[in-house]
């Protein structure tokens, strides 16, 4: 098993700046949340670039490195990941068109470096990727295959291709034995079914007939025969008369019911109080309503008035700068240069800045102003603030305390009725027992009696036909057995001494053939039993998981493997199937909604684990990215309860801002976007 422990990247996306992740200080359930502090939002922070950056490092990535390449520097995009395996450190390092990986004092680089990684992941690059990172709009990728690639799928994992490819030559090698003896055991199966007709026609003979029967004997056995038959009509005639008549003592099983008027008005009053409850709730929610309305336009007004005092400030310093402009002219000096000037130039300038001076005189006097109107309008708003403080009704308390003292009575009804019910039932279930007891009893009893006689009158019928066929058939068989005897026992000495001298011949063949049948039945033995194996711990593991859900507590999926058809032709394939309280129901690519999400992510990592343990390759993370896009609350939650209780253990990390994932996770990412560039905080 391979195991991250760090991660750093650069020039990634948004990721500008150098980001660390340490794995080793984060729980087994991990939420990467996203903060965009330019809309307010969670989009378009860059969650899943950072997964995109591991994806990227392992070589398991679908976006090529220069979508990946940050488009706000120059630098090359840059990722490490420091691993460890079977106690070993390994530091891998890809950068634009480089990857080197370190192990102790020894770096490979290139080829070497990707046949190392290829080594760690222990399986193809594609399948690795499907179990570790589960990507945005990505479906459950076991149930996605067809049931012939799932069986082919499993095979290989479990290492079973090789031995099917041995068996197959087992098969060839077979088929060309039973081609070659093919001649000889035609005739040989031909000779050995003569040969076993003419042996059983022989037996069949038996001794030679012996006149051992006479007419006299035959009436005698016939009139004992019709006794017996007499009496057994007799027998099962009194019989059924005493069953129906017992049968009319069934007892009565109605039940009285309990008299409901009074929960009915308690239900009708438990429906006014909560009534009045939420109307208390709602008058309150309307008064708050009401006051943020008037809080939202103070505050546009103060708005308006910060503006025009921040223009009254800016017209001062306008006026302070013309009025030094006029005191340098009064002076005689120039207000740009500074050098003497004293002429009619000068007195014309002066009368333009007094004229200038004059037009900032209402700014000036409205910004005083609305300095004033500030303090009222932030006075309006404190007492606003205050009066949005929550005011409960006065009338709360007794409502709820009757709605308590409602609910009680309501439940102690329901206990009257239950008691009511379960006494009635109890005393209907005991008399139906005793009458069926009794009716068991009887039915037995007739049943002895009647098989007692209905034995003596077919062992006295078979008797009376045994003695009729041989008083019929001793002459004919007299006759018949001398000369077919001795037929028969010439044409099978020609048959044996056949025979012999055929099964000389193959008999080497036919040693070669069990050999390879027994190897090739242990082959597929093992096979079978290998693959079976496989299949119940993968579905007593996603049992386990999605029984984590209130709602398929009792469900239960099975994994059905090889099957034959109705040719005898063997379907290598696998079918998933969801049965809840012990019905079958239907296959469980056939779900919709939630059910459907939680049950393919409980396969998901059914199949990822038993992999993993099988094969002891794999990557201690498993990464959801957006998993819950088009699920509703109650679908989430469901999904949510398969990962929580799925028992794995790897680090489960969720790509997704829902805040149901919040509250049951035990470590947080927040990937935080400000201005163009991202960080990981």
């Amino acid at each position: 098993m391979l195991y991250l422990e760090d991660l750093r990247f650069k020039n990634v996306g948004r990721f500008v700046e150098e980001q660390s992740v340490d794995f080793t200080s984060l729980s087994n359930f991990i939420q990467v949340d996203g903060k965009n502090n330019n809309t307010g939002g969670s989009s378009g922070s860059g969650k899943t670039t950072l997964f995109m950056a591991l994806d990227y490092l392992l070589g398991v990535n679908h976006r090529p490195a220069t979508i990946l390449q940050s488009r706000y520097t120059e630098e090359p995009l840059f990722v490490q990941g420091k691993f460890s395996k079977d106690d070993k450190i390994y530091t891998i390092t890809r950068s634009k068109g480089s990857i080197k990986v370190h192990e102790y004092d020894k770096e490979l680089k290139g080829t070497q470096a990707e046949e190392l990684i290829d080594n760690l992941l222990g399986m193809p690059r594609d399948l690795f990727r499907k179990i570790m990172h589960k990507r945005q709009r990505e479906g459950g990728f076991f149930l996605a295959f067809t049931p012939q690639q799932m069986n082919d799928f499993l095979i290989d994992c479990i290492g079973l291709s090789k031995i099917k490819k041995e068996y197959k030559v087992l098969e060839e090698r077979l088929t060309y034995l039973e081609q070659v003896i093919g001649a000889y055991d035609a005739d040989i199966k031909q000779n050995r079914a003569v040969l076993k007709a003419t042996q059983d026609a022989i037996l069949s003979l038996g001794f030679a007939p012996i006149q051992d029967m006479h007419k006299a004997v035959v009436d005698e056995l016939k009139a004992k025969y019709e006794q017996s038959a007499f009496r057994l009509a007799d027998v099962q005639k009194k019989c059924e008369s005493i069953y129906r008549e017992q049968s009319l003592k069934r007892p009565d099983i109605t039940n009285r019911q309990y008299d409901g008027t009074v929960r009915e008005a308690l239900e009708k009053r438990r429906e006014e109080i909560e009534a009045a409850i939420n109307a208390c709730f709602d008058k309150e929610r309307s008064r708050q309503e009401k006051i943020k309305d008037a809080i939202s336009r103070k505050h546009l007004e103060r708005g308006g008035i910060v503006s025009r005092i921040d223009k009254g400030r800016r017209t001062k310093n306008d006026a302070a700068k013309i009025a030094s402009e006029i005191k340098s002219i009064r002076a005689k000096y120039c207000p740009t240069c500074s050098q003497i000037w004293a002429n009619e130039g000068s007195a014309q300038a002066e009368q333009r800045k007094l004229e200038e001076l004059a037009s900032f005189k209402d700014a000036i006097t409205d910004g005083n102003l609305a300095e004033g109107d500030l303090g009222v309008v932030d006075l309006q708003l404190d007492d606003l603030q205050a009066r949005l403080k929550p005011v409960y009704d006065p009338a709360l308390p007794t409502l709820n305390e009757e709605l308590a003292e409602v609910v009680g009575d309501i439940l102690e009804e329901k206990r009257k009725a239950g008691e009511l019910y379960e006494q009635q039932n109890s005393e209907t279930k005991r008399a139906l027992d005793e009458f069926t007891n009794k009716m068991h009893e009887l039915q037995a009893k007739h049943q002895l009696a009647i098989e007692q006689v209905r034995g003596q009158v077919e062992l006295d019928l078979r008797v009376y036909d045994i003695a009729v066929q041989k008083l019929k058939s001793y002459e004919e068989a007299k006759f018949r057995y001398d000369k077919t005897f001795n037929e028969l026992k010439v044409k099978e000495n020609e048959l044996i001494e056949r025979l012999t001298g055929q099964e000389g011949q193959i008999v080497i063949f036919d040693h070669e053939q069990k050999l390879a049948s027994e190897s090739l039945r242990a082959k597929k033995t093992y096979v079978s039993y290998s693959f079976d194996q496989a299949l119940d711990e993968i579905s007593d593991k996603a049992t386990k998981i999605i029984r984590c859900i209130p709602n398929m507590s009792n469900a239960t999926i099975q994994f059905e493997g090889t099957k034959e058809n109705k040719d005898g032709k063997v379907k290598e394939e696998v079918n998933a199937i969801l049965s809840m309280d012990g019905e079958p129901t239907v296959p469980v690519k056939s779900l919709s909604g939630g059910e459907l999400s939680a049950t393919d992510l409980a396969i998901d990592l059914a199949v990822i684990d038993y992999i993993e343990t099988r094969s002891g390759m794999g990557i201690n993370i498993f990464i959801l990215d957006e998993p819950f896009n088009g699920l509703g609350t109650v679908e989430i939650e469901m999904a949510l309860s398969v990962l929580k209780n799925s028992n794995t253990k790897k680090k489960l990390i969720i790509v997704d801002h829902n805040p149901e994932v919040k509250q049951m996770v035990q470590s947080r990412l927040v990937i935080e976007r400000t201005g163009l560039t991202s960080k990981v905080q």
